[in-house]
């Protein structure tokens, strides 16, 4: 899809930063394709759709869902946002528009929800690993290796817009497949069921 959009900034800050949001404010999933284009000034923010023109040019090999943007002061500016979902992956983006100032005072933060939500997924799977360590019980196994990879999930979610990586498209896939996979072996375990059993 394309949007196409417009920002009138009427403040005397050009510098400013253009969040496709983190996964706490409702971004979901990665891009196969992105484009992020100033039509006013003639300004390529994002792009790893076109060629290098140089052989000597760096492919884009990562990109995060924050961007540093220039709003020229008492001027309207016209982006066109080009996106193209991995394959097989669901994408949904929640734009935000920050000052600079904003945004490095909020990455200084010693804790922000991204930090707590990361902290408490892998806090809980360290709990599970204790609690196997003490009773020994396998199921605490299953639930430390469904947090781990819930954690993982996260991580790669919340900070990466696109991977340039040949398996790029099925890391998300296989990380939630893998942590619904443990989940059901810890079902089974604490229910003491067996898949083979029917109703």
């Amino acid at each position: 899809p394309i949007f196409v959009f417009s920002i009138n900034n009427t403040s005397s800050n050009e510098d400013w930063v253009l969040s496709l949001g983190s996964h706490m404010e409702g971004r979901f999933g990665t891009l196969r394709q992105v484009m992020l284009n100033d039509h006013i000034n003639n300004i390529k923010y994002l792009d790893n759709i076109t060629p290098p023109k140089s052989n000597d040019a760096q492919p884009i090999r990562a990109l995060t869902p924050d961007v540093n943007i220039k709003l020229p002061a008492a001027k309207k500016t016209v982006f066109m946002l080009y996106i193209v979902p991995q394959l097989g992956e669901p994408v949904t983006i929640a734009p935000r528009l920050m000052t600079k100032k904003f945004y490095d005072t909020k990455k200084t933060q010693n804790y922000n929800k991204e930090d707590l939500m990361g902290f408490f997924l892998i806090a809980m799977a360290g709990l599970f690993v204790g609690a196997y360590a003490f009773q020994r019980y396998l199921p605490c196994l299953y639930l430390s290796l469904y947090y781990l990879l819930q954690a993982a999930y996260f991580y790669y979610d919340n900070n990466l817009l696109y991977l340039d990586f040949p398996l790029s498209a099925a890391i998300a896939q296989w990380m939630l497949a893998l942590a619904g996979t443990a989940g059901l072996f810890t079902t089974k375990a604490f229910l003491n069921a067996d898949f083979s059993d029917k109703a």
